[in-house]
């Protein structure tokens, strides 16, 4: 392999994954731009090392080097960076998608260090397609914005089940809960909850404060974008 070859091939693979990268800063990621740029330059680099080792006197022709099997320990290795990206708020998840896209872009960085360019330019613009346009189709037809519900009620059993029943009636996710003694009055509970209501949905959740306010026990209830 050439010099031009290779330094076309890292350069290709830093422009490829900065692209990608680039998508996800703008949505403030724990893996941005920086990172997806290391990972798709870097499975590009151990790619060219396991091909070029497989040409190397002594190696390559005694055929004991698979340049496959060094490239296929990067998609292993890169299920550990993508693993520290998802992380867990409340009762969601977050970052499953900037993960997938660190392990695509090694997929990229190791397409361009073996030559494959028409795969990585196809997948890489698939990719971004993905994450800038089908990103706007899903918030607007399958996501809904969060809401946050606070609810003042009575400290006595039963109470908060009742309350996360209504919500599950009419379809509600609850993403984040939290309750504590409530310090203006004696033998209250104030429950502070993060909820999504079902696409479409948007002026159910009038109901829905209607209904918990019925509830014997609850004392007040604010919901608020």
């Amino acid at each position: 392999m050439d010099v031009f070859s290779m330094v076309f091939r890292l350069l290709l693979s830093f422009l490829l994954g900065g692209v990608i990268g680039l998508e996800r800063e703008t949505h403030r990621r724990p893996a941005g731009f920086r990172t997806h740029i290391l990972v798709a330059t870097g499975s590009c680099l151990i790619t060219l090392v396991s091909v070029y080792s497989a040409t190397l006197d002594g190696f390559g022709a005694t055929g004991a080097v698979d340049p496959t099997r060094i490239a296929a320990n990067i998609i292993t290795g890169i299920g550990f960076l993508g693993a520290g990206t998802i992380l867990r708020d409340g009762m969601t998840v977050r970052g499953l998608t900037t993960a997938a896209s660190l392990w695509v872009v090694s997929g990229i960085g190791l397409a361009v260090g073996f030559g494959f360019y028409a795969g990585a330019l196809l997948v890489a613009g698939l990719v971004t397609m993905t994450l800038v346009f089908l990103d706007k189709i899903e918030k607007k037809y399958f996501e809904t914005k969060g809401q946050h519900l606070s609810v003042t009620l009575e400290d006595r059993p039963g109470m908060l089940a009742r309350l996360c029943s209504v919500l599950s009636d009419e379809g509600i996710n609850i993403t984040k809960l939290t309750a504590g003694i409530s310090p203006d009055h004696d033998g209250l509970v104030d429950v502070a909850m993060g909820i999504r209501l079902p696409p479409g949905r948007n002026t159910l959740l009038s109901t829905v404060v209607d209904r918990i306010r019925a509830i014997p026990g609850v004392h007040r209830v604010i919901a608020e974008r």
